[in-house]
């Protein structure tokens, strides 16, 4: 394995990242059945999507942006209150944090699949309410209330991390328009927050409102981080192919972009290839289905009319023949030792 992207450190950055780490340790799914399940979490493997329409990427775009323009002097003459201006920014970047799924499908997925469970596309569809003739999607509290339960399952304690970084009557008064800023403190019509002295109170000051907004930027930073660091972690298996399936003799390699993990491909015995990826051009995929439960299945292709005992794939007397991934000429092969070995 390669060395680990560097994590910047500081309060509260690396405590919401060692508090993390365990969910995103390749080391807890080096099995290769696992392993496959953990590339499909942090690829975050679903339906094919052209270019553009990964929300994540215009989330942190929107981050940067608001972030860089608090950062540029205003001019008073255009903004009379260039506190309440950045206090402004900084409350929109943070109610849109809150809201973006990336985060929670990630951590609600590694929770399942550090307690033994398979990846789900849509881990939380069973949250949804009818209402007449629509259906309501999850609320965020949901998400998070799944999330802290799968966590904990496996003794990694979301909740307490939540708890400091989500208001839900802050963003609630946002969305809703129902908030005022001072020169001094935000103020919330029907809100309440417990401020620093234990008291419930329907304004935050700007000290105490900078530090909420600190920890939530931190706390989702150290997840992309982390994410990121993860998706790194496996460039070591680049250009190798895994023995996957035992019964179909289907081999899994691992694909990158930019040295980081962006898909995976098998190639299967009958010549038929399964492919999905997630890159800067989009979500592609081939040979794949997207099961009921949420999960990822193979298309593989015709089965052997009489088959033999390699694979129900390959006939009686018929040999494997596998297909060569695109820019190669050597097709892969079924190993008789049950180990990674290097594409040709």
């Amino acid at each position: 394995m390669p060395t680990d992207d560097p994590v910047p450190s500081g309060e509260p950055f690396q405590r919401y990242v060692d508090a993390l780490a365990p969910l995103f340790d390749p080391a807890n799914h080096m099995r290769v059945d696992r392993l496959f399940e953990f590339v499909c979490c942090l690829i975050r493997a679903g339906g094919i999507e052209d270019q553009g329409w990964d929300p994540i990427v215009e989330s942190a775009a929107l981050i940067e942006d608001l972030d860089k323009l608090s950062a540029e002097p205003l001019d008073p003459e255009k903004f009379q209150h260039p506190e309440r201006t950045r206090a402004r920014l900084a409350l929109l970047s943070y109610c849109h944090l809150t809201e973006a799924d990336f985060f929670y499908h990630v951590l609600a997925n590694l929770a399942r699949l550090r307690a033994g469970d398979k990846y789900n596309m849509a881990p939380f569809f069973d949250l949804r309410r009818q209402r007449k003739n629509r259906t309501i999607p999850p609320s965020l509290s949901s998400k998070i209330h799944r999330v802290n339960e799968l966590s904990a399952k496996v003794d990694v304690d979301t909740k307490s991390l939540f708890e400091e970084i989500y208001y839900k009557d802050v963003r609630n008064s946002v969305f809703h328009a129902d908030y005022t800023i001072t020169d001094t403190e935000f103020r919330m019509l029907d809100g309440l927050y417990k401020n620093s002295k234990g008291y419930l109170a329907h304004s935050v000051t700007f000290a105490e409102l900078d530090s909420i907004l600190r920890r939530s930027f931190a706390f989702y930073s150290a997840v992309m981080a982390l994410h990121r660091r993860a998706r790194r972690q496996l460039a070591g298996l680049g250009n190798k192919l895994l023995p996957y399936d035992g019964h179909y003799k289907g081999l899994l390699e691992l694909l990158f972009e930019d040295d980081l993990l962006c898909g995976f491909r098998t190639y299967w015995p009958n010549g038929s290839n399964s492919e999905f990826t997630r890159t800067h051009a989009g979500c592609r995929g081939a040979n794949t289905t997207f099961e009921q439960d949420g999960s990822i299945n193979f298309m593989v292709g015709l089965y052997a009319s009489k088959r033999g005992s390699f694979s129900p794939l390959v006939e009686q007397d018929g040999a494997p023949r596998y297909t060569p991934a695109p820019g190669r000429d050597k097709p892969p092969h079924w190993p008789d030792d049950l180990k990674a070995y290097d594409a040709e």
